[in-house]
């Protein structure tokens, strides 16, 4: 499963956040220790242990057998706000129980759309779902010239030495693995254009 896949170790999650007082973004650096190697339960301690924030996480993805390829992936996180009647809660409480006995890939797969099961994790509670439905894609802002941006926070006298070395750059993004292989005439074109000021 999951789990033995994942392994035990850490969870480090990086990002940007403005810090109190501060107007401008802030690296912010979290650490958890795994505890049990499944994706929303981890996720879940990360967000309860760090952050002091307590709630539900479901996530889950299905592959097809056949294909290979994902057929079905659905997730949702419940939170009380600060100050939420303890009535509230309790009602929450028994409706992320009911929820739990159902995979939300199958909620998914059963015909369900991300209201119907909003509806139901929220069932009593008259919910405001006044919200636009997008649909996902995979999309990666990687490009030739972050490679080149890259290759200008380089000392000049190493990116030569490599060039010398080889006969081909190679930089692979690690988001969608696309490759990009750059010829020593084509770096040093791009960097005699930009000792000239004719790149940005």
């Amino acid at each position: 499963g999951v789990a033995a896949g994942v392994g035990r170790g850490q969870l480090q999650v990086v990002r940007l956040k403005a810090l109190p007082g501060e107007e401008d973004l802030s690296t912010y650096s979290s650490v958890v220790e795994i505890k049990s190697g499944e994706i929303a339960e981890d996720i879940n301690f990360y967000v309860a242990t760090s952050e002091q924030r307590e709630g539900a996480l479901s996530a889950g993805v299905t592959v097809d057998d056949a294909t290979g390829l994902v057929d079905a992936c659905a997730g949702w996180r419940a939170e009380l706000l600060p100050g939420a009647p303890q009535d509230v809660a309790d009602h929450l409480i028994r409706n992320v129980q009911a929820m739990m006995r159902t995979s939300s890939t199958d909620l998914i797969k059963a015909g369900n759309t991300c209201e119907a099961v909003l509806n139901v994790l929220l069932d009593g509670m008259q919910p405001d779902l006044a919200f636009d439905v997008k649909e996902p894609a995979f999309k990666c802002s990687c490009g030739i010239d972050r490679v080149y941006r890259v290759l200008a926070l380089l000392p000049r006298a190493e990116v030569e030495k490599i060039l010398e070395e080889n006969e081909k750059m190679e930089a692979k993004c690690e988001f969608c693995a696309r490759v990009y292989a750059l010829g020593p005439d084509e770096i040093r074109n791009h960097f005699a254009k930009l000792d000239e000021g004719d790149v940005g």
